[in-house]
């Protein structure tokens, strides 16, 4: 699933500014399952920049995700002063791209398909 974050940030950042400058500064995927995705922030701030503004910000990962990931899955964010900070590589879109290609692939591999 961190092999996503890249992904997900991307894409939040694309529908709301705000919340993808905010996943840039001090968060990280702490927990994921089937069900839910767990963002970590290391700042009480963050965290409440990220749960305010009318829920813009958690609509905009909350979509993300869906669009990422696949649906299914809630988002829910907590305060995490340990968390480890994820943050987008510098790595040029093309080269991402090729990179979850090769990791779906190497999942798809993995499920015996």
């Amino acid at each position: 699933m961190r092999a996503r974050w890249p992904a997900i940030y991307d894409r939040t950042r694309e529908l709301e500014f705000r919340a993808g400058a905010l996943l840039n500064s001090g968060c990280g995927i702490i927990e994921a399952s089937d069900g839910e995705v767990v963002f970590g922030f290391r700042h009480a701030m963050l965290l409440d920049r990220m749960e305010g503004d009318g829920g813009e910000n958690v609509r905009a990962l909350q979509q993300a995700v869906d669009e990422v990931l696949g649906a299914g899955r809630t988002v829910r964010c907590v305060l995490d002063p340990n968390v480890e900070v994820q943050r987008p590589g510098q790595r040029g879109g093309l080269v991402r791209a090729a990179e979850e290609l090769v990791g779906e692939a190497l999942s798809s591999d993995d499920e015996g398909g």
